[in-house]
C-alpha cells in the first residue's frame, strides 16, 4: 500500500502532481495509532508517501508502531535532517529518497542520505528527476558519492505528455491494481483522483481493504497526473479518439 500521510510538502517543485491540481482536496491527517491499526490489520508492506511524510508530525511513531514482519519503505526528498529519526527508529526502514531542483544544494541530501546509510537497519536509493532545462551534472557528481543506489529519471511529464497533456478530457474505463490511500484514509485509483477527491473507494481505517483491482469510469484521461503512468493500469476508451 502506499499511504499518503500528508499532502504538504517544504518544497514547491514545478512539475509537482500538488501544483498541478491546485488547489487540492482537503484532508484531515490521521493520527499514527489510528494508521497503525489499519496497516497491521491489513498486513501488507507499506510505503509511506506525500507531499513529505518528514512534515507529517507522528512519523516515528508510526513507523515504530508497525509490524516488524512487515517492510516499510518511506518515500522522501530528503532534505529534512534525519537525526531525530535515526535516534528514535529501530527497525528497518527502506528509503525512496529523490533530489528535484528546488532542493537547493544536492550536498544537503547526500549528508543525509549518508547519516541513514551509516545504519545498517536503513537501505534505500536516491533517483534525480530530469526536468528539462534543468542541469543535474552538480546533482549527479554529490550524490554519486553515497553508498545508496543513485539513478536519474526519466522525465515523466515528457514519458507520460498524452495522458497529462491537460488540451483534452477523454472518457474511460480504468482499471488499475494501485493501493493509493488518502491523507483520510481513503483508497483512490490514482494520484490524480487523491488530488481532486474524486472517485473515493473503501476507506482502510474502518473497512476491509478489498480486491487488489479497481475499476472506475473516469471523464478525465488527459488531466491525469503524469506519474499515474508509472502505475499498472489498463484502458478502455469510452469516446472516440481526439
Amino acid at each position: 500500500m502506499r499511504i499518503y500521510l500528508t499532502l504538504s510538502c517544504n518544497l514547491r517543485c514545478p512539475y509537482c502532481v500538488n501544483r498541478a491540481f491546485e488547489p487540492v482536496a482537503l484532508y484531515n491527517e490521521v493520527s499514527a495509532s489510528e494508521w497503525a491499526a489499519a496497516i497491521n490489520r491489513i498486513g501488507r508492506n507499506v510505503v509511506l508517501t506525500g507531499g513529505e511524510p518528514f512534515t507529517y508530525s507522528e512519523l516515528i511513531p508510526l513507523v515504530n508502531a508497525i509490524n516488524t514482519n512487515m517492510e516499510v519503505f518511506i518515500y522522501t526528498n530528503l532534505t529534512q535532517d534525519p537525526t531525530e529519526f535515526i535516534q528514535h527508529v529501530g527497525r528497518p526502514v527502506r528509503f525512496l529518497g529523490s533530489y528535484h531542483p528546488c532542493s537547493g544544494n544536492p550536498a544537503r541530501v547526500l549528508a543525509h542520505a549518508q547519516l541513514l546509510a551509516a545504519h545498517k537497519r536503513f537501505r534505500g536509493s536516491v533517483h534525480a528527476i530530469n526536468w528539462v532545462g534543468h542541469n543535474l551534472d552538480k546533482a549527479r557528481r554529490e550524490l554519486a558519492k553515497m553508498k545508496w543506489t543513485f539513478k536519474v529519471d526519466i522525465d515523466q511529464q515528457v514519458k507520460f505528455k498524452a495522458m497529462s497533456c491537460k488540451k483534452y478530457r477523454r472518457r474511460v474505463h480504468c482499471v488499475s491494481s494501485n493501493m493509493l490511500i488518502a491523507p483520510n484514509g481513503v483508497r483512490y485509483p490514482c494520484v490524480s483522483a487523491i488530488m481532486r477527491g474524486v472517485l473515493p473507494q473503501e476507506c482502510i481505517l474502518t473497512q476491509p481493504l478489498r480486491a487488489p483491482e479497481v475499476a472506475v469510469d473516469c471523464p478525465d484521461w488527459g488531466h491525469c497526473a503524469a506519474c499515474d503512468g508509472l502505475t499498472t493500469r489498463s484502458l478502455k476508451f469510452l469516446d472516440s479518439s481526439c
